[in-house]
């Protein structure tokens, strides 16, 4: 009776998060590429704060959905291996997310909109590499736990 729900609970956490993501990547990323500077700095500040908040609750929702389809799962083979994938998928991107993405933004959220500092745009550029990386894993553990729920 547990597991349907447990299911539903952690592809919504994951969908929310990950769609989040995809969104940033194929609309925010692109937009910016038609902003000055300093409107891309003032973009970061005033979005940010709207997205942080939500973003680690989501992904640690699903992170403990997937575990516990792997409690649940145990010792069904093929579908404990995709749920541990997506465990690994979400775990990449939660440190992808705190050891670059993260403290990129808060050094730009620090940042004065009229004094752009030289090194902004090699950051952006970091950071938008770096989010790929991680909305491709964020993907990779979507599919991976809706796989486990499949089978």
């Amino acid at each position: 009776m547990a597991l349907p729900f447990i299911e539903v609970l952690t592809l919504l956490c994951t969908g929310v998060f990950v769609g989040g993501m995809v969104l940033v990547m194929f609309a925010v990323v692109p937009s910016w590429y038609d902003m000055s500077p300093e409107q891309w700095i003032g973009n970061q500040q005033v979005l940010g704060p709207h997205i942080d908040w939500y973003m680690p609750v989501f992904d640690g929702l699903a992170t403990l959905g997937a575990i516990l389809l792997i409690v649940f799962h145990w010792p069904t083979r093929l579908p404990v291996i995709t749920a541990a994938t997506g465990v690994f998928g979400l775990a990449a991107v939660a440190i992808i997310s705190q050891l670059v993405n993260v403290p990129i933004n808060r050094c730009v959220r620090s940042w004065s909109c009229s004094a752009p500092p030289p090194i902004g745009l090699m950051l952006r550029k970091r950071w938008v590499v770096w989010h790929a990386v991680r909305t491709s894993a964020g993907l990779l553990a979507f599919i991976a736990l809706l796989l486990s729920t499949l089978l």
